[in-house]
């Protein structure tokens, strides 16, 4: 790439040159941003499969709950 920044003027290449870095920076940016959601998604993923798990627990526990309190009534 450095070839064709020997026909632009001294101002113009260091701009290009300027650009290119600028593009790489915001590129690595965007990559710390992705793997950043993605670790996050993990987390959240993980957290409603506990919440789920949770829920189905106190779920059965109210069953047996009301089994018992139907046993109370079924005389």
């Amino acid at each position: 790439m450095a070839d064709n920044n020997e026909n632009l003027p001294l101002g113009a290449a260091e701009i290009l040159v300027e650009m290119r870095a600028m593009r790489r920076e915001n590129q690595e940016n965007n990559d710390r941003l992705l793997t950043t959601m993605s670790q996050l998604i993990g987390t959240l993923a993980e957290h409603v499969v506990d919440i789920r798990q949770s829920v189905q627990r106190i779920n059965q526990r109210l069953e047996k709950i009301v089994r018992k309190l139907d046993e109370f009534t079924d005389f």
